[in-house]
C-alpha cells in the first residue's frame, strides 16, 4: 500500500512535468529573411578519393591543400586551387573519421583508437599512438601535436 502510494505521489508531478513539455505554446521561430541578391555558386573541380561506408568523413584545408581520408585507409593530398592530386598513401588501416592537420601533421584514425600521424609534404608516416576509444571525428591538430593520450 505504502509503494503504491509513493508511486503515485511520484508519478503525479512527472505527467505534469511531461505534459507541460508537450505544449505547444512555447516561442515561435522568426520568419527566414528573403535572399534579393543570392550569390552563384559553381564548382571549380571534384575528385574522388574513396568511400566512408557508415562513417563520415570531412576534408581539411591548410596551406592551399585538401587532406582527405577514406575508409579504405588512402590518405589524399590535393592542390586546392586545381585539384591535382599531390600525394596519395595508405595509414595501413581502415579509418572511421576524416583527416585533421594543421599543414604540417596530418593526423587519421580508426574505430579502435589507433591514430596516425602523416608528414603533410610528403605523406611519410611520422608516428602512430592508440587514444582510449574509437575515433568517429578528424582528429583535432594544432601546432604539430595532436590531441591524444599518453600510454
Amino acid at each position: 500500500m505504502k509503494r503504491a502510494v509513493l508511486a503515485a505521489l511520484l508519478a503525479a508531478p512527472l505527467a505534469a512535468a511531461l505534459f507541460a513539455c508537450s505544449s505547444t505554446s512555447g516561442p515561435k521561430p522568426a520568419d527566414l529573411p528573403r535572399i534579393e541578391h543570392a550569390a552563384k555558386v559553381r564548382s571549380v573541380w571534384s575528385a574522388s578519393v574513396g568511400d566512408g561506408e557508415r562513417f563520415v568523413f570531412t576534408p581539411s584545408l591548410a596551406d592551399g591543400s585538401v587532406f582527405t581520408a577514406a575508409h579504405d585507409g588512402t590518405v589524399t593530398r590535393l592542390d586546392a586551387a586545381s585539384g591535382r592530386r599531390l600525394w596519395r598513401v595508405s595509414a595501413g588501416t581502415q579509418l572511421s573519421a576524416g583527416a585533421g592537420t594543421d599543414g604540417n601533421i596530418v593526423a587519421v584514425a580508426n574505430e579502435d583508437g589507433d591514430v596516425v600521424a602523416l608528414d603533410a609534404k610528403t605523406g611519410e608516416r611520422r608516428w602512430g599512438a592508440r587514444v582510449s576509444s574509437e575515433v568517429i571525428a578528424a582528429p583535432a591538430v594544432a601546432g604539430c601535436i595532436s590531441a591524444r593520450r599518453p600510454r
